[in-house]
């Protein structure tokens, strides 16, 4: 870990001078960063069964979404969806961002595809109880 010294000196009156010092660390580089992508098991055919072939049909970036673990997590909170519930909601992500294209996101694409997918789940759960009533 290396760490950033910035010193700041301005004068706040005629011969009166003040400073102040920042001090931060760089263990946000592009080194790190690519270790933690190192350390990410990718997409388990097995577990997930056409999934990748799925994000490259509408276009996700897979460097962002080729996570095995993720997925398995997202799963339990999305009560194991099914590969065609899948589909319909990236079909419906990849429309919305035809229709949105300046909020398709660059970064955060994780956060992105699980919001979606829990609201997505969260609707249909309460349509379905509702219906049932």
């Amino acid at each position: 870990m290396s760490l950033n010294i910035i010193t700041v000196i301005w004068e706040d009156a005629p011969g009166k001078h003040s400073q102040f010092v920042f001090f931060s660390s760089c263990e946000g580089t592009e080194e790190s960063k690519e270790k933690k992508r190192r350390l990410i098991e990718p997409i388990d055919t097995e577990d997930w069964p056409g999934l990748i072939e799925l994000l490259e049909e509408f276009g996700f970036p897979l460097e962002y979404l080729n996570d095995n673990e993720w997925w398995n997590d997202l799963s339990y909170t999305c009560n194991n969806p099914s590969n065609d519930w899948l589909t319909g909601q990236f079909a419906k992500m990849h429309a919305w961002f035809k229709e949105n294209p300046g909020r398709r996101p660059t970064t955060g694409w994780k956060r992105f595809v699980r919001y979606w997918l829990e609201k997505a789940y969260e609707y249909e759960r309460r349509m379905n109880h509702a219906t049932q009533k």
